[in-house]
């Protein structure tokens, strides 16, 4: 005989190294993913240079072109959160029903754990697209203009 609350807290306990190696498999997704919008921004920055020296030419202060492209940044996170939530979900449903587990676990959202993770990637995509916003800001109307 044993009580349902040692039951659940041995469940519990052998979840543990899942729980972490499913952190960590998202942690290193997350460097990459903010690497890769880093990348992207720059190449944006590039292709986009005659842009913003037509912007500088007619009177757009350096800090609106960095807050452009800073928030452009924002934007593609924000986006890439909405489209990668309908398969996290859906893989989240069927690991829960697929895979055996010791303990039937309910299937649970944490509000609060969503809320912080769009904000680290909201967070993470403003420091990402600081270095290309910032080489955007610096362009002179001339060097932009005599970009091929």
């Amino acid at each position: 005989m044993r009580s349902l609350s040692r039951s659940a807290a041995a469940g519990a306990g052998h979840m543990l190294p899942l729980i972490l190696v499913f952190l960590g498999l998202s942690i290193a997704i997350s460097v990459v993913g903010f690497a890769g919008l880093a990348s992207t921004m720059s190449t944006n920055v590039l292709e986009r240079t005659r842009e913003f020296g037509v912007m500088s030419a007619i009177g757009a202060p350096a800090s609106t072109v960095r807050r452009l492209v800073v928030l452009e940044g924002i934007f593609i996170a924000v986006v890439s959160c909405v489209i990668a939530a309908a398969p996290a979900l859906l893989l989240t449903a069927v690991m829960m029903n697929y895979l055996p587990m010791p303990v039937n676990l309910p299937f649970q959202m944490s509000w609060v754990g969503i809320l912080i993770w769009v904000g680290v990637v909201v967070i993470g995509a403003a420091v990402a697209t600081l270095a290309p916003a910032s080489q955007a800001s610096r362009l002179t109307v001339r060097e932009a203009l005599a970009y091929l």
